[in-house]
């Protein structure tokens, strides 16, 4: 079995003004050339910015950043810190997300989810234990200044570079802040500087199934 990290990305919920972040606003605090906005979309309503490195998506309630280089996030941490330092946003939430697939290669999923996550002395497990269940988790605990919540679930998806599809087991980590409005800019400043410690945390709990995982 494979083990891959898919996805990362920011998520803050609030109140946003899409068109105070044209275009200008990332070219004079530095945060990108002119030339890397030329895939871009700059509106009254909505914004997306595609770069080498990230990619932006800003309306009113949400605003999220997600980096297209898995293992190195400090371009989505740089581009958060900007837009909190150079303009005057107000956010109810935040959170740190982290999304791997656990590929089965030869392996059954149903085999290999009853192996993890069938627990004989849980009630509504009892109605399950047949050959064709498939079977995930649910975990929360606090971890630094956020609720850690990790949703583990058997997916079917489909595979672009072999052109096929492939069951997978999926491991969502959230990473879970909520914000009082009045500060939440210094509080995201301060979250974000946890952000290589939540990826070390999902990394070590990856390395469970990694330590455990039959070829």
């Amino acid at each position: 079995m494979e083990i891959s990290l898919i996805a990362r990305n920011i998520v803050a919920v609030g109140t946003f003004i899409p068109s105070k972040f044209d275009k200008f606003f990332f070219i004079k605090n530095n945060v990108f050339k002119e030339n890397e906005l030329e895939d871009s979309i700059f509106s009254e309503h909505f914004i997306q910015i595609r770069t080498d490195t990230v990619i932006i998506l800003i309306s009113s309630s949400n605003l999220s950043i997600t980096s297209k280089d898995l293992e190195d996030p400090k371009h989505a941490d740089f581009v958060l810190e900007k837009i909190i330092e150079n303009s005057d946003i107000h956010c109810t939430a935040i959170g740190i997300n982290f999304d791997y697939f656990m590929y089965m290669g030869n392996n059954k999923l149903e085999e290999v989810s009853k192996k993890y996550f069938y627990q004989k002395n849980t009630l509504v497990d009892s109605f399950f234990n047949v050959e064709d269940a498939a079977f995930g988790f649910y975990v929360s605990k606090d971890f630094k200044q956020a609720r850690l919540k990790l949703d583990i679930k058997p997916q079917l998806v489909y595979d672009t570079f072999e052109s096929k599809q492939k069951n997978v087991l999926s491991f969502e980590f959230n990473f879970h802040s909520d914000l009082e409005e009045e500060t939440s800019a210094d509080k995201i400043l301060s979250i974000i500087k946890d952000a290589p410690d939540y990826f070390e945390e999902t990394k070590n709990i990856m390395n469970i199934y990694n330590d455990n995982k039959e070829s």
